[in-house]
């Protein structure tokens, strides 16, 4: 257990350290870069990828089949497309298109219209100048349009993605359709995490701490806004580079570590050797990728792939030892589960091939999100019901507990914990009645009729006094023969009245042929503290005993 505790404490101290780590540089980065958000109007626009050419090394003119290309740099570290443009023909308002980690120079007929250059404030850091691009074209009767890219990593090659021309609101409205599917993905999982997060919190800690709802809404929360990033649209509205980078790269390692909190909890906080090792594996991972990062050998975007292979590791990890130690109440849960996990799996190893291809992965990642959500949830909510069943166990065997079966009044366990759970009122001041009861002779009535008969006698005992007292007070079985009935906001003549009408009853009871007789004694007190239970108990202990004695006396 204390290896359990070890462990858990170290993931959590960890993911803090390294979510404070990307918070600073937050801070620090969030003053790099500033730019206007805009407002989105449903329209269209073209999408503008032919027609382009581009001038090899000889100076020869070479017509680009259809956007995006990529092609080489020249000796200056940079490489162009060309169009040409004509007020009458192809006249277009703006030009809009996606840049990845390169500087823009846009010029018609060797004019510069428009230039993006990241200052470098910071020179370990070059993988957060990816945005879109939207450019006012001036009028111009006749023209080539340049668009000029000079790459900021790769030193070998440039990417030119689509091109989409119209005015602003058509363009805003083109990306936004265009990448809908990851915007609809990325809000579902925001909005389903913040959901989570008040259930957890709200609702569920009032029965019983649900760790492992509170690190999937987290996970949830921080998915979701990698996906929102990794759709694009966000860059419509914040022009910060940085956060970008932020939501783009640190927050896949933070989803990782925060995984393994996640796991931990999930295995209800049992060591399993796979998972620690894939822990350290990936504390490691994320200090040295941080090192390479701050000293500028390789960026984030050139090492992101091994957090997705530790992913990888993670989710066949999780898959198997839920599978093991899982017991389906469910077994459509348990197929749904191994058939989506399954999938989530496959799909991220074809994303690990596809970046060691080069290939783009995005539509892959979109889709393996959501059958690895979807597991998760069955495991969850399959988890939510034990906890809900076992706490609705819990809570009948407490009843039970509170309840004395052969009288049907509270048992003693119930008045102990009247005592014990009493919230001190200090400045009370409603009366209460203490009356504690005993029958009498009750050993020599079970030496001579059985105990067969005494349990029917204190059966009919405790009916009278459930008949004189349920109304206004509570009974409990203290033990074979005594009962408590305690009386809250009385007074000394109403106890009277009371038993008055319980001497009546026992005296004229018909449920046994035998006849029997109880003695009993009461304390008037104020209860503030705990002790003036304890003390009012005594006093009447001491008063029903002179009421034993007189009745004996009398016999």
């Amino acid at each position: 257990m204390r290896e359990d505790t070890s462990f858990k404490n170290r993931s959590i101290i960890f993911t803090i350290l390294y979510t404070i780590l990307f918070g600073i540089s937050l801070f620090v980065l969030i003053k790099t870069n500033r730019a206007k958000s805009v407002s989105l109007i449903k329209e269209t626009a073209d999408i503008v990828n032919t027609g382009w050419y581009y001038y090899d090394a000889t100076g020869k003119q070479v017509s680009i089949q259809s956007l995006p290309i990529s092609l080489p740099v020249d000796q200056t570290g940079s490489a162009s497309i060309y169009r040409r443009i004509t007020t009458a023909a192809d006249y277009f308002q703006y030009i809009s298109f996606y840049s990845h980690h390169q500087n823009i120079e846009i010029t018609i007929n060797g004019t510069t219209i428009y230039r993006y250059t990241m200052p470098k404030l910071i020179p370990w850091l070059k993988s957060f100048r990816a945005l879109y691009h939207i450019v006012r074209i001036p009028v111009i009767r006749n023209g080539e349009l340049q668009i000029k890219e000079s790459p900021l990593l790769s030193q070998d090659s440039v990417t030119f993605y689509t091109v989409i021309t119209s005015n602003k609101t058509n363009i805003i409205y083109t990306i936004v359709r265009e990448r809908s599917a990851k915007l609809i993905l990325g809000f579902i999982l925001l909005i389903s995490g913040l959901f989570l997060f008040c259930i957890s919190t709200l609702f569920i800690s009032y029965v019983e701490k649900n760790t492992e709802l509170s690190y999937l809404s987290f996970i949830t929360i921080l998915v979701g806004l990698w996906q929102l990033e990794e759709s694009r649209i966000l860059q419509l509205f914040i022009g910060n580079s940085a956060i970008h980078w932020i939501l783009e790269y640190p927050i896949q390692q933070i989803i990782l570590l925060t995984s393994f909190l996640f796991i931990q909890n999930l295995m209800n906080k049992k060591r399993h050797i796979i998972l620690s090792l894939l822990f350290w594996a990936d504390i490691t991972t994320c200090i040295i990728q941080t090192a390479l990062q701050l000293t500028g050998t390789l960026q984030l975007t050139s090492t992101i792939f091994i957090t997705h292979l530790l992913l990888l590791c993670t989710l066949i990890a999780v898959f198997i030892i839920i599978i093991k130690t899982t017991n389906f109440k469910n077994n459509v849960f348990g197929i749904l589960f191994i058939i989506g996990m399954g999938a989530s799996i496959f799909l991220f190893m074809a994303i690990i091939v596809g970046h060691l291809r080069h290939k783009n992965t995005d539509l892959l990642m979109t889709t393996c999100l959501i059958p690895m959500f979807s597991s998760l949830s069955i495991i969850i909510y399959q988890k939510t019901i034990q906890k809900f069943d076992a706490i609705k166990e819990a809570q009948l065997y407490q009843h039970l507990a509170l309840i004395d079966f052969a009288t049907g009044v509270n048992s003693k366990t119930a008045w102990f914990s009247l005592i014990e759970q009493f919230t001190p009122i200090p400045n009370n001041k409603e009366t209460a009645c203490l009356i504690l009861f005993d029958m009498n002779n009750l050993k020599d009535l079970n030496d001579t009729y059985g105990h067969l008969t005494g349990d029917k006698v204190i059966s009919t005992f405790s009916s009278c006094l459930k008949t004189a007292f349920m109304d206004y007070g509570n009974i409990y079985r203290i033990g074979g023969d005594e009962f408590i009935c305690l009386c809250r906001n009385t007074k000394e003549d109403k106890v009277k009245k009371m038993l008055a009408r319980f001497d009546s009853l026992v005296k004229n009871q018909r449920e046994t042929s035998l006849r029997f007789t109880v003695a009993y004694g009461y304390s008037l007190f104020t209860p503030r503290t705990t002790e003036d239970f304890i003390n009012a108990q005594e006093d009447a202990d001491k008063h029903m005993y002179d009421h034993k004695r007189a009745m004996k006396s009398t016999q």
